[in-house]
């Protein structure tokens, strides 16, 4: 019975996939209203975000400036360790840079020095700017994202019961990913774009919030590294959320994110099929031979 009911779903969603234009609105309709549901928040509107700064040290003969403090979303109740890189030559667009190691993604080994492709980003007049996603960094006592999903207190654990009345880590990572974007795009300085870079276990939330930001970005720039939600296989995977699997998974998020300009590695043409058929994607998605800091910063470069 299962069985057959999975074949009938997929049939459904089969019939939503976009062949034209004219499909585009149903499927977002229906996947993206879906994605909505399973994430539990939209982009948090403008003045909902603060900035409590906590340190600031100008490098490089002031060329930049590292500014470390909390980014708030004070109607949740939400603080996130955030770091911003902002050169004295700022060419009014940011990038946000998202690691599954949290902020010290932006770093090499000693934790200050600014990994290569963040320096050549700074230099270039970007301002990047990353934040600890809930039990990563600053949020956990190693400063290591956690292994597994929090656990309940109580010895019958059962996902339905847990993710039925509860956001999944992984929608709460999406949701601190939100107020990230949301935090620069409506920046009382005003950026002309906003670009959004995720690797090291951060694309499938960049993705999400990508898709959930709408028109508000100025292109994503990820690293799957060949994940997919239908892959896990524990109810405690970090990665879990429920509905993803049934929705098209990785490749029809990454759809709901058109006409947004992507740029893809650990992926292929074959792997990738719902979203390059998709009408438009041959102009604004790009395959990337390799993954990394250097070849997704390189990306944004390119969009200038």
């Amino acid at each position: 019975m299962l069985q057959g009911l999975d074949a009938a779903s997929r049939q459904q969603l089969e019939k939503l996939l976009p062949r034209n234009a004219a499909d585009l609105p149903e499927f977002r309709r229906v996947i993206g209203g879906a994605l909505e549901v399973m994430i539990g928040r939209s982009l948090p509107s403008a003045g909902s975000t603060t900035f409590e700064k906590q340190d600031q040290t100008a490098h490089d003969n002031d060329s930049w400036t590292l500014f470390r403090g909390l980014l708030k979303l004070t109607a949740r109740g939400e603080e996130l360790p955030c770091v911003w890189l902002l050169p004295a030559n700022w060419n009014r667009e940011a990038v946000l840079w998202a690691d599954g190691q949290g902020k010290r993604g932006l770093f090499a080994a000693d934790g200050s020095t600014p990994l290569a492709a963040i320096r050549k980003l700074v230099a270039a007049g970007y301002a990047v700017g990353a934040v600890d996603l809930y039990l990563t960094g600053d949020f956990t006592p190693d400063g290591k994202p956690v292994s597994e999903q929090p656990r309940v207190n109580n010895p019958r654990e059962f996902a339905g019961y847990t993710l039925g009345y509860n956001h999944p880590l992984f929608s709460q990572r999406v949701h601190d990913l939100l107020t990230l974007i949301s935090s620069a795009v409506f920046h009382e300085r005003q950026p002309a774009k906003v670009h959004l870079v995720a690797l090291n276990g951060a694309a499938p939330h960049a993705i999400c919030a990508a898709a959930l930001a709408h028109d508000k970005l100025a292109s994503l720039a990820v690293d799957t590294q060949g994940f997919r939600f239908g892959s896990i296989t524990q109810i405690r995977d970090v990665n879990l959320l429920p509905g993803a699997v049934k929705y098209g998974d990785l490749p029809s998020l990454l759809t709901l994110c058109l006409p947004l300009r992507t740029a893809v590695a650990g992926e292929s043409k074959e792997s990738l099929g719902t979203l390059l058929q998709a009408p438009g994607a041959a102009s604004r998605v790009t395959l990337l031979p390799a993954g990394g800091p250097d070849a997704l910063a390189a990306t944004v470069a390119s969009q200038a």
